[in-house]
């Protein structure tokens, strides 16, 4: 399973075609699954919210929920789907601190799904990303917390 990182979808994993992550493992006999986190293009349906409408309940999450009940939800269910006991995941970015996050707190017993968990580019601080929308998020979330 492939999960994308932050203000990105499943696309991050196909956009270069045959070179791409996706494929490449395809190619090589790979069972690919991509993931979508709650609030991109694919994930913006909702039974009570819409997100155009009700901007802060619907994207009032962190990646605590991430990990405590999509990452959970995904794994499951591409274990029933294709009927693996243990997959593998691998994460980047925003994909690895919902794991990290899942794994730390045992949620979904995860650690008993998976048998290989690959974490490429984790957030750690923000603050001294390159971007300039990473370091305001940063800016912000100290604030939030009280350490600014």
């Amino acid at each position: 399973m492939l999960q994308h990182g932050l203000f990105s979808d499943a696309d991050t994993w196909c956009v270069s075609g045959s070179s791409s992550l996706a494929y490449v493992l395809g190619n090589a006999g790979y069972d690919v699954w991509l993931g979508n986190n709650r609030g991109n293009k694919y994930s913006r349906v909702n039974t009570k919210l819409d997100p155009a409408k009700d901007k802060s309940t619907f994207f009032d999450y962190s990646f605590f929920e991430l990990g405590k009940y999509d990452a959970p939800a995904q794994i499951d269910f591409v274990r029933k789907s294709t009927g693996y006991d243990k997959i593998s995941y691998l994460g980047h970015s925003q994909g690895t601190s919902q794991m990290f996050s899942a794994l730390s707190y045992d949620h979904g017993e995860l650690q008993d799904k998976l048998n290989l968990f690959i974490a490429c580019a984790p957030i750690i601080n923000l603050a001294n990303s390159p971007n300039s929308l990473m370091q305001n998020a940063a800016t912000v979330w100290r604030l939030l917390e009280g350490n600014a």
